[in-house]
């Protein structure tokens, strides 16, 4: 049996990057709604009285971008989570064994008792 570095290197490379990119989206994310909250949250640069429907929409914008926000670190979560369970086949030589380490771990993880 015989060791494959180029495709031990390449899938590790595949981990790394997935890794590298959930992090990023895990720094930015949440940064950006918090900016988008404060900035929703101020009342109307008009000095005018309280508006009931600027606070309204305003309230809407709030959510929609916390909704897309948690969109994005929910995806990324599914990301890491397939990127630890692909990491070990990169590390098998042997196709058939490779390809079985592969499609083992999805039915294992929604396998509920």
């Amino acid at each position: 049996m015989s060791l494959d570095v180029t495709g031990t290197i390449l899938g590790l490379r595949y981990a790394m990057v997935v890794v590298s990119v959930v992090n990023v989206h895990a720094m930015v994310v949440p940064v950006v709604a918090l900016l988008t909250a404060c900035s929703t949250l101020v009342p109307s640069m008009a000095g005018a009285q309280p508006d009931p429907e600027f606070y309204a929409l305003q309230m809407r914008r709030l959510k929609e971008v916390l909704t897309a926000a948690s969109a994005i670190l929910v995806a990324g979560i599914l990301h890491i989570i397939r990127a630890w369970l692909r990491w070990p086949a990169a590390l098998i030589a042997d196709k058939a064994a490779h390809e079985a380490v592969l499609e083992r771990p999805w039915p294992l993880l929604c396998f509920r008792a």
